[in-house]
């Protein structure tokens, strides 16, 4: 396998005296989809947000860049400039236009051209089929256009990972399909994905490999949609029930 582009080492998490994250080690390599699924409160969310340090965790290593992310002297914020992060409820600013979105961290901390960042600004638009919404203000869009701008906000900061944190599960169900059909645009570019979601046949789709957590562990990985089709482990397999025949 190719050389890991992050990789995490017995990570531990706890809130107060509850544990969520028990001794997870897992590796990401360049150009691969890792979708990570499991039932709520598994601890899915908290790990995926422990790899940018928005949680932070309280023992372990994330190796980013040959350095350990949980240093105290490493600078965060630079790392967190090449990890894109689409969050569940979109977090764009509301006062601000679509455009006007996607050019304020490009301009701001890459000090890239206006002229330039508005050129690639466009063209990241058109990639999530909103080039005509450019200049409408983001109160106007529905949830799945919000997405959109969302994730193409993401790639301009020409992010080398991209890190989807249930990235439709506040989509109405008819915009759903639009938002993954973008993800999906964007995984054939070749872009480090990690995404947790609970769209099954989605993960099955799209993943290099898929990951199921719970209570806090991951039980299983699998490659491509192996997972799906022969689970390994009976917890893995009593999940699965749930949403399909295994």
């Amino acid at each position: 396998m190719s050389q890991a582009l992050l990789k995490v080492s017995n990570l531990m998490k706890s809130f107060n005296n509850h544990v969520v994250l028990k001794d997870i080690s897992l590796n990401i390599v360049k150009g691969e989809v890792v979708s990570i699924i499991g039932a709520s409160g598994s601890g899915k969310t908290t790990l995926l947000r422990c790899l940018n340090l928005l949680e932070q965790p309280n023992d372990g290593s994330i190796i980013y860049h040959n350095q350990n992310l949980m240093d105290p002297t490493v600078d965060i914020n630079k790392h967190r400039m090449n990890m894109g992060m689409v969050f569940q409820n979109f977090n764009l600013f509301q006062h601000l236009n679509v455009i006007d979105n996607l050019i304020l961290g490009p301009k701001k901390l890459l000090h890239i051209p206006h002229e330039q960042a508005l050129s690639e600004a466009l063209e990241k638009l058109s990639l999530v089929g909103l080039e005509s919404f450019a200049y409408q203000s983001v109160r106007t869009l529905s949830g799945g256009q919000k997405q959109r701008v969302a994730i193409a906000r993401a790639l301009m900061m020409h992010p080398d990972i991209m890190l989807f944190d249930e990235p439709t599960s506040a989509l109405d169900p008819e915009m759903v399909g639009d938002v993954l059909n973008v993800i999906k645009d964007v995984a054939k570019t070749g872009m480090t994905m990690v995404i947790v979601t609970h769209e099954m046949a989605f993960a099955r789709d799209i993943s290099d490999r898929v990951i199921y957590m719970d209570q806090g562990e991951i039980v299983e990985i699998q490659n491509n949609d192996q997972l799906f089709i022969s689970p390994q482990k009976e917890r893995t397999k009593a999940f699965l029930s749930r949403f399909m025949n295994t």
